[in-house]
C-alpha cells in the first residue's frame, strides 16, 4: 500500500478532505494519506509529527496549492524532501494559482488544474 502525503492549507481542508475522498474510491485498499488535520492528536508536537512523515512514513506527496496556501512557506516546507529524496510528487493546482510562479523544481513535472475537466 501507498502511502501519500497530502500538503495543503487548512483553510482548504473541504477540498483536501474531497480530494482523498475521491483518491481512496477511485483505488480502494491501495493507497492511505497522512493528513495533519486528521493525523496529528491534541497535544502532539506538531512539527516533529509532520517531519517524522515528510521524512520516514510516506512515499509520495500530493501538493493541493491553492492562492491562499501559496502565501505560506508550508507548500515548500513540505514538497522538498521529497524532491530532495526523488520521491514522487503530484502538483494539482486550483484557480487562481498560475504555475509559473511556482519555483523551477516543483513546476518541472507535469501539473494539473484540479478544475479542469481535461
Amino acid at each position: 500500500m501507498q502511502r501519500f502525503f497530502l500538503s495543503y492549507g487548512h483553510s482548504d481542508r473541504r477540498i483536501a478532505d474531497e480530494l482523498r475522498d475521491q483518491l481512496l474510491k477511485a483505488f480502494p485498499g491501495e493507497l492511505s494519506f497522512f493528513m495533519s488535520g486528521w493525523d496529528i492528536l491534541p497535544g502532539e508536537k506538531w512539527k516533529e509529527r509532520i517531519k517524522e512523515s515528510l521524512t520516514k512514513e510516506t512515499t509520495a506527496i500530493v501538493l493541493l496549492l491553492t492562492p491562499e496556501y501559496m502565501k505560506r512557506p508550508w507548500a515548500h516546507v513540505e514538497w522538498a524532501p521529497f524532491w530532495l529524496s526523488d520521491r514522487t510528487t503530484f502538483v494539482l493546482t486550483t484557480r487562481g494559482v498560475n504555475p509559473a510562479d511556482l519555483i523551477s523544481p516543483m513546476r518541472d513535472n507535469q501539473m494539473a488544474d484540479l478544475f479542469k475537466v481535461s
